[in-house]
């Protein structure tokens, strides 16, 4: 996280702060995880599943996305996976 902090590329846009924002959140997050979790009202638990789940689909998205993007990437085998 500190080397893409530093990255002026990401740091010096609004798309790019937004992102190191988002990933530095979810990374406090995930530390957090027991106690956030704990914190949902048990009335609320089905729809902060769905939530979570919808969540975890936008970053799984994403980072398919990001990935082929990557220099040398090849699409075709990645999408045989």
């Amino acid at each position: 996280m500190k080397r893409l902090c530093h990255e002026p590329s990401l740091r010096n846009s609004a798309d790019g702060r937004l992102l190191l924002r988002l990933l530095d959140l979810h990374l406090v997050a995930q530390q957090s995880a027991a106690r956030i979790t704990a914190a949902v009202p048990a009335h609320q638990i089905a729809t902060v599943a769905v939530a979570a789940a919808r969540c975890r689909q936008i970053w799984h998205e994403m980072a398919a996305e990001v990935e082929s993007n990557r220099p040398g990437h090849d699409a075709t085998a990645a999408t045989k996976n």
